[in-house]
Parts: C-alpha cells; structure tokens; sequence
C-alpha cells in the first residue's frame, strides 16, 4: 500500500475483511456465472449428496441468467440471485471507487444486523421450494408453484464426476 492508502496505485485501500473478501471473491463469481453453462452438473455438495437442492442451489445459474438477459429464468432458478449480482457487483466497483469503497465501510455494521433474518428468509425459500418441486401434494404443472421454481435434475458433481471417468474408458 503505498501513502494514499491505495494497492498498486489505483485500488482503494481497506482494512474491513469482509470487503477484501467480497473485492476478491465478487469479480471471480460473476466471471464463472457468465461463462458457466448451466446444466452441466451442480457444485453443491447438499445436492450431490442428498439430491435435493440447498437453500443456495441455483444461485450461480440464476446469476448467469440475469446477466444474458433472462430474467424469467434467473427468477425461476433462485429469486434472491439478484441480491447476490448486485453485491458481487458492487464489490467489484470498491476495487476502483474510494467512495464506494468508504460507503461500504460506512454501512456495512449496520448492515449486519440484517444478516440472521436474510439467512432465515434463505431457509424458509429453501424450503419452500423444496416442497412445491418435490411433495406429492404438488406437481410441476399444479396452478400453485406451475413455472415459480426451476426443476433441479442435473447430475450432482460426484455423479457427474464418475460418469465422465468411467465414460472416458479410464478405468
């Protein structure tokens, strides 16, 4: 850091860990949500575990989405992506914005206060969901959840794993 305060001459200094992470962990985020391609296999481990999705589960595809455009789908795959976008975002605007990187440091202790009901409302969607894709009270086409929620029927990491190892004639 050099006398202004600022890391290789353009990036605003900081000593609030929570936004060195999200300044590291924002732009790496948004660039595997563009460029993934959603289908393939699920990195959750919940879901290759038990397979069925976590209360987080479609956050990456619903991110990708929004950010090609579709904004139905990213609704469909997790309603709360959004939120996510727009932080990853706005931590990557702290990496060349002193401001926005003094705003951050300015709110974000009252921000926290927010942090155990955003995590429960996280659960009660999990759960939800979870129920509407999965109970026998309702069906993919019932009028109740028909088109809220996006169907999760890739293959888990591991599965996904195995199949392209003993595909591949390894083994």
């Amino acid at each position: 850091m050099n006398a202004k305060g600022r890391i290789l001459g353009f990036v605003p200094g900081t000593n609030n860990s929570r936004l060195r992470f999200l300044r590291i962990a924002g732009p790496i985020y948004l660039l595997i949500s563009f460029f993934l391609t959603p289908g393939a296999f699920s990195i959750c481990l919940f879901y290759s575990i038990t397979g069925l999705p976590c209360p987080g589960c479609g956050m990456t595809r619903s991110i990708h989405y929004l950010m090609h455009g579709d904004v139905i789908h990213s609704l469909q795959y997790h309603f709360f992506g959004w939120i996510v976008f727009l932080l990853c975002v706005y931590g990557t605007v702290t990496l060349f914005s002193d401001r926005a990187c003094r705003f951050f440091e300015k709110w974000e202790p009252r921000a926290q206060r927010f942090a155990i009901p955003a995590l429960l409302l996280l659960a009660v969607y999990g759960a939800v969901r979870i129920l509407a894709l999965y109970s026998p009270w309702f069906s993919s086409t019932s009028s109740v959840t028909g088109g809220w929620f996006a169907s999760f029927d890739e293959p888990g990491f591991f599965r996904f794993l195995l199949g392209s190892l003993f595909r591949s004639g390894s083994f």
